[in-house]
């Protein structure tokens, strides 16, 4: 008979994933572009989202105005 694993063969190097190296023209094709365009639309509407969570804890009185000017994140608890 052969051996236990047919499929494995201790002859030959194992076959190691390398890293995408994309082209330019890939790198700036429409596609691409378009695809980094709504990547960026989304992450503008989550960082407008947080802040409006922020302004609305300050509403709430769960945040201070002081620390609503200062960078952070927004405190835990229930919201709208």
């Amino acid at each position: 008979m052969g051996a236990p694993f047919p499929h494995a063969n201790p002859s030959r190097a194992p076959i190691v994933a390398r890293p995408h190296q994309p082209d330019a023209r890939s790198l700036y094709s429409r596609q691409a572009l378009r695809e980094m365009r709504a990547y960026l639309r989304l992450r503008m509407l989550e960082l407008r989202e947080a802040d409006l969570d922020r302004v609305r804890a300050v509403i709430e009185r769960r945040l201070s105005v002081d620390d609503l000017l200062e960078p952070g994140e927004t405190p835990t608890g229930p919201s709208r």
